[in-house]
């Protein structure tokens, strides 16, 4: 159980990307396909693979934030080496760690009010509740992968602050 569990939080992100970035592939193969040999482009295939590049992004981003490459401003690098690098690092993942917080909080509430609207999509009528939750959620994956990406790296190191003074 603790293989799959550590598999799952490895590679989570990985795999959703490469089913989402395929089936928008495929299905904007289809949309070319069937725009010059039968003059017809599919809306549903328009809508479907719209809803998966959508949901690619969070994923993506939180992909990122795993790995360490999420939004960041590092021009500071330059100027603060050391302990004050690691400072101004810590101030600004905090700041765009509230900032994901804050949207997990407005994206359910957007959430909530697309659920109380019954909103439908255009072309399949599918129920939006279902489409728009990945805003809130993108935004919190994205949280919890920054917090263990910072925790692991703070770890780090100390870990290899500590080997080098010993």
């Amino acid at each position: 159980m603790k293989k799959v569990m550590s598999a799952v939080n490895n590679n989570l992100e990985e795999v959703i990307c490469a089913f989402l970035l395929s089936t928008v592939i495929v299905l904007m193969g289809f949309q070319v396909f069937g725009r010059y040999v039968f003059g017809y482009v599919s809306p549903v295939c328009e809508e479907v693979s719209r809803w998966a590049f959508v949901w690619l992004i969070y994923f993506g981003a939180a992909m990122g934030a795993k790995r360490g490459r999420h939004f960041r401003v590092s021009v500071y690098k330059l100027i603060f080496k050391g302990r004050a690098d690691t400072v101004v690092t810590i101030f600004g993942d905090c700041i765009w760690l509230g900032f994901n917080l804050f949207m997990v909080i407005i994206g359910l509430q957007f959430v909530n009010s697309v659920i109380q609207q019954q909103y439908l999509s255009p072309a399949l009528m599918f129920p939006m509740k279902y489409i728009y939750p990945i805003i809130p959620l993108g935004f919190l994956l994205i949280a919890v992968r920054m917090i263990t990406f910072s925790i692991k790296n703070i770890y780090y190191t100390r870990q290899t602050t500590n080997h080098v003074h010993h």
